[in-house]
This record gives C-alpha cells, sequence and structure tokens, in this order.
C-alpha cells in the first residue's frame, strides 16, 4: 500500500482553487444517458475517476468531448444497455449507469462496480430499491441484470442512506412517466444538487420531509448546461491544512454553504479565518 511521510511543521502559504466535485460529476455522466439534448458541463475535474466514468458512457454509445474541464456528452445514438466496458470494475461510480439505462431500455446489464480502495461495499441497496418497483433482478459473481417495463409499485423506502443509491433512483424516477416516492434518502449537498439539477431538466420533487420526496417524472428531460459544484471536502482539506500548520492563504472556489459545520467546528476552536 502507497504511505505519505510528512515532514513538519512547515506553514502552508499560497493560494489555491478548489476543483469540481468528483461525487457530482460521476453521476452527472449517466443522467446523459436520459437526456433529450446535447449537454455542456462545467468545472469538471480533469482526474482519473471522471475519465474511466468517460469511457463506460463512450462504450455505451455516448458522443464525448472533454476540455479545459468542460465536458460535452450527446446520448441520441446510444443503444447498449449492457456495460461491457472494464472500466465499470475499476470505478464504484459505474453504478449509477444503472438507473438512466433501466429508465431508457427497461433492462440494464453491468458488472459488478469496482475501485473502492476501503474494501467490499455491496450493492444491495440499489438492487433492492428496484425490486421494490417490481423489478427482476438476476446476479451471478460477475453480472447484473435488471428489467423493469412499468414500476408495478409507486414507493421505495431505501435501506440505507446510500449517497449513490438515492441518486440511482433519483436519475430513474425522473426519467419515466411516473410519480415515485422515496423515503430514507441521502441528503448530501450533491445529492440535493442533482434534485435541482433533475428539476431544471424537467421532472418535478415534492420533499414530504427531509428525507422523503415523490418524484414526478417525464421522458423528455432537457437541459443544455450544468455546472458541477466545487468538492467540499477538497475545500475543507485545505482550510485545516491552512489552520494546523499555522499557515496563511487564499482558497477559491470555496463552498461555504456546503461547510457551515465544519466553519462553526473551526472557529469554536479558535481558529481564525475570514469567509
Amino acid at each position: 500500500m502507497a504511505s505519505f511521510e510528512i515532514n513538519g511543521v512547515t506553514p502552508l502559504v499560497g493560494k489555491v482553487r478548489i476543483s469540481g466535485s468528483k461525487n457530482e460529476a460521476l453521476k452527472l455522466i449517466p443522467l446523459s444517458i436520459v437526456l433529450k439534448s446535447k449537454v455542456k458541463i462545467t468545472n469538471v475535474p480533469e482526474i482519473t475517476d471522471v475519465f474511466s466514468q468517460i469511457q463506460i458512457a463512450k462504450q455505451l454509445g455516448v458522443k464525448t468531448s472533454f476540455e479545459n474541464g468542460v465536458l460535452t456528452l450527446e446520448s441520441s445514438d446510444v443503444s447498449d444497455f449492457d456495460i461491457k466496458s472494464k472500466f465499470a470494475k475499476k470505478l464504484r461510480a459505474s453504478i449509477v449507469f444503472l438507473g438512466p439505462l433501466l429508465a431508457r431500455f427497461k433492462k440494464v446489464k453491468c458488472r459488478y462496480p469496482g475501485g473502492c480502495v476501503i474494501g467490499s461495499r455491496s450493492i444491495e441497496t440499489h438492487t433492492d430499491a428496484f425490486k421494490q418497483l417490481g423489478a427482476k433482478v438476476n446476479q451471478n459473481q460477475r453480472n447484473i441484470e435488471i428489467s423493469l417495463d412499468v414500476p408495478k409499485k409507486c414507493a421505495v423506502n431505501l435501506k440505507e442512506k446510500s449517497v449513490s443509491a438515492t441518486e440511482n433512483i433519483f436519475l430513474y424516477a425522473s426519467a419515466i412517466e411516473s410519480e415515485i416516492t422515496i423515503s430514507n434518502c441521502a441528503v448530501e449537498p450533491e445529492v440535493i444538487h442533482l434534485s435541482k439539477i433533475l428539476e431544471k431538466a424537467g421532472a418535478k420533487f415534492d420533499w414530504i420531509n427531509d428525507r422523503k420526496v415523490t418524484i414526478s417524472g417525464t421522458t423528455n428531460l432537457k437541459l443544455d448546461e450544468i455546472e458541477v459544484i466545487s468538492d467540499r471536502i477538497e475545500a475543507g482539506t485545505f482550510l485545516i491544512g491552512l489552520i494546523a500548520t499555522g499557515g496563511e492563504g487564499e482558497i477559491s472556489n470555496f463552498p461555504a454553504e456546503y461547510l457551515d459545520a465544519l466553519i462553526s467546528i473551526l472557529k469554536g476552536c479558535g481558529a481564525k479565518f475570514k469567509v
């Protein structure tokens, strides 16, 4: 396993600009599968996981262009519902193609996702959500196959507050002509921002409480441009790094609205900084 050796204490000094959120960008690429228009996504981080997710989209038939943080996707020619790309096994976020492909083709097949360095993580929350809608799910040691023509039920209670499972079912429910209520949703900033993006595209989200929402979907989702939110984890890391080393600097593209708790804790500890 790789390791870091840190020799301190050396104050961090300088300016840094926060990248776009990896966790959001990876979910916006599958979104393109159900859009009826070409979409331009800006502020996309140029990292390995994003390039892998793009390769999966290309294997399915998505036309892509990626330059200087701007990713353009066009999915009108997508005709394949089987994710055969080798990158699926390298990337946990490949699982979020399930919802869009199932909505578009009524069936989907994919390899088990990989890429998680913290160990094996179950995808049962994803498959169980689709089962609750009446989907047939077949699994073996290598593949997952799901088919669902029309939802037989209109309610899903997620087994856990999983971010990617919430996003998967949001993408599915938003892209079919139905009304589906989802309970026990994850509510991280990337999830809420995705719901707002889907509303702009034409779906309707009616929040019943903080973790329960009814989605009225449409097969005519359209959206021309999306800006990826700033990465709150990266921003918080640099903020703590500057403070912990007694340094000083400027962090731009800083998503303060998503870091209220961290900011409050640091100020409560006596840290001096200005947002």
